[in-house]
């Protein structure tokens, strides 16, 4: 007869949950997720709240390794981005919104996976206006960005607020550099604009 634990039968009772946080400026429970020392898990986040109107979440996982030990994996997460992370025994989630108003998020683990297996997402848009386009922060878990066009653009990053904290001129048909690849932070937003509108681009993020 096969033998399951308490844990194993009621693993995907306890370990899920979705709650709104308020911008409180501190950091509120989500869930416990009770886990047998040395277990080991994938835990998937998700900020559901809306680009422009919803703050970023940071996400804390207060882990307990048994025999006193703790620590602390922290993660970023704007609206309608996620991240996923790993680790191993029983933890705490707390959520922290900042940058806007309060927002949603969702956590659920899973049984630890060896691949983390994200394929690229892109995003095409045909006429480009002369205001540019705002691609909002990184699809979920894909840092890094590389973008296509016929003509010179812009490429600007802004906090949830809106203000421009880097900004960058590129090119066209450098695409084969990739230097011209470069990391896009979960906290901030990707705006591009177009030299000569309407102009085409795509926005590719990957790993």
């Amino acid at each position: 007869m096969e033998h399951r634990t308490t844990f194993e039968k009621n693993y995907y009772k306890i370990a899920s949950a979705r709650s709104f946080f308020p911008n409180t400026g501190s950091y509120q429970s989500l869930l416990s997720f009770d886990a047998p020392t040395g277990e080991s898990w994938q835990a998937w986040v998700f900020n559901n709240g809306v680009l422009g109107t919803n703050g970023i979440a940071l996400v804390k996982f207060s882990l307990n390794g048994g025999y006193s030990t703790e620590g602390e994996i922290n993660i970023t997460v704007g609206p309608e981005s996620g991240d996923l992370i790993t680790g191993t025994g029983p933890c705490t989630v707390g959520v922290n919104v900042r940058g806007g108003a309060g927002t949603n998020v969702s956590v659920w683990f899973t049984p630890e996976q060896t691949v983390r297996a994200l394929p690229p997402f892109a995003r095409f848009e045909a006429s480009i206006g002369a205001a540019g386009f705002n691609y909002g922060f990184p699809p979920f878990g894909r840092y890094k960005c590389q973008i296509l066009s016929p003509s010179n653009y812009t490429a600007r990053l802004l906090d949830n607020a809106g203000n421009i904290v880097a900004t960058g001129t590129f090119t066209p048909n450098t695409f084969f550099d990739d230097s011209q690849s470069f990391y896009h932070p979960p906290d901030l937003q990707l705006e591009v604009i177009p030299s000569a509108p309407p102009q085409r681009i795509k926005v590719t993020h990957y790993e």
